[in-house]
């Protein structure tokens, strides 16, 4: 399989994504939001297809039929993140996200409701990432 069919310009990753609400089969969610009039939840994929292999799965780290790790760099069952270039990436279980930048860069505030810089001063406000 080419690089160009295996990659997507967001991603770098060794698998698909089944979108449950059209059953397509995309790179990853923005892929599939570029293309169709509505949007993936990437937390409601249950299956990804291998891209070495074409094997269907549920939502692993590797594929079990050829062994290719789908996220070499880093894998969040979570969020059904998979990528093979390293960024620091991080789940918050906080935020409910996968961050970059590294975790021991940051601290979660649970006033604000997202993640802060370590040891910068801000000023608190209440889920100020839930305004506009």
């Amino acid at each position: 399989m080419a690089e160009t069919e295996r990659f997507c310009q967001h991603y770098k990753r060794n698998c698909k994504l089944v979108s449950p609400c059209c059953a397509k089969i995309y790179s990853c969610r923005v892929c599939h939001d570029d293309e169709e009039d509505h949007t993936l939840n990437r937390k409601d994929v249950s299956e990804i297809v291998c891209n070495g292999c074409d094997k269907r799965s549920a939502i692993r780290s590797a594929c079990a039929e050829c062994g290719i790790v789908f996220g070499e760099a880093y894998f969040c069952e979570i969020c059904r993140l998979f990528d093979n270039v390293g960024k620091g990436q991080f789940h918050c279980d906080g935020c409910g996200i996968c961050r970059v930048g590294g975790r021991e860069k940051f601290d979660h505030c649970y006033t604000c409701g997202m993640c802060m810089p370590k040891n910068s001063s801000h000023k608190c406000i209440e889920q100020s990432s839930y305004n506009n």
